[in-house]
């Protein structure tokens, strides 16, 4: 099974979806190989330093204090049913573009499961840690905590956008993913596609991961069964099961 996600770091549901996914998979005993791509929520937002908290931000797109408060308690009780500890109130917005890059640079040099490590930790930092993840200096210690050498993380960012570098490679493909979000449809997020047919937008909790995955799963074994071609020749330790007749 091939899972393909759009999915950003400031993104409360993002985190929480996807760790019941990955609680639904354990539970049901399969595997799947996932492909991140990359979102921007709020692309304009500040790097550092200018950033609200959740409260004022809900508050300006128009909630009462009521219904900010009651979304708030929303995303904080989900994400306590996935394990998470979330203080989603207290979350400063910060632009996630560096975060993006970061994450790509080190799944293409240190590999997908570092890279997942990663965007987990980067989710921690957002949501429960309150930090921000347009600063450079807080990229870079927190692949550190992760394993990666901060380093080579603080050159990748200092390196200059020109044209045919990896710095400028990866940016490029940080737009790529959200150009490709836009043509495929994709305009919220969390956002799944599994093995290239079933679309999946928004987070699920893990018991509505179970029943569709189980049904996915299903029809995967149907495909790997034998089809309408009946029994060929085969040939096993003992021999052949079968002698041709030559006419």
């Amino acid at each position: 099974m091939k899972i393909t996600f759009w999915s950003d770091f400031a993104c409360p549901w993002c985190w929480i979806g996807e760790t019941n996914l990955e609680a639904a998979l354990k539970s049901l005993g399969r595997a799947a190989e996932f492909e991140m791509k990359a979102y921007e929520l709020a692309p304009n937002a500040p790097k550092m330093g200018e950033g609200e908290t959740t409260f004022p931000r809900l508050l300006a797109r128009g909630l009462s204090w009521e219904e900010a408060e009651g979304q708030i308690k929303e995303v904080d009780e989900a994400g306590a049913a996935a394990g998470l500890p979330f203080a989603y109130g207290d979350a400063i917005q910060s632009n996630t573009f560096d975060a993006h890059r970061v994450r790509k640079f080190v799944e293409a040099h240190f590999g997908r499961d570092a890279a997942e490590k990663l965007s987990e930790r980067f989710f921690r930092a957002y949501f429960s840690d309150h930090l921000e993840l347009g600063n450079p200096e807080v990229l870079c210690r927190l692949a550190g905590e992760t394993g990666i050498p901060s380093g080579q993380v603080r050159a990748f960012l200092d390196a200059p956008l020109d044209a045919g570098t990896e710095a400028r490679i990866i940016a490029d493909a940080v737009r790529e993913d959200e150009m490709t979000a836009r043509s495929t449809g994709v305009t919220s997020v969390p956002f799944f596609i599994i093995n290239g047919k079933y679309s999946v937008p928004g987070a699920l909790d893990q018991a509505g991961w179970e029943d569709g995955l189980k049904q996915v799963f299903e029809e995967e074994d149907r495909e790997r069964q034998r089809g309408p071609f009946g029994s060929g020749i085969t040939c096993g330790p003992d021999g052949c099961s079968i002698d041709f007749d030559r006419e």
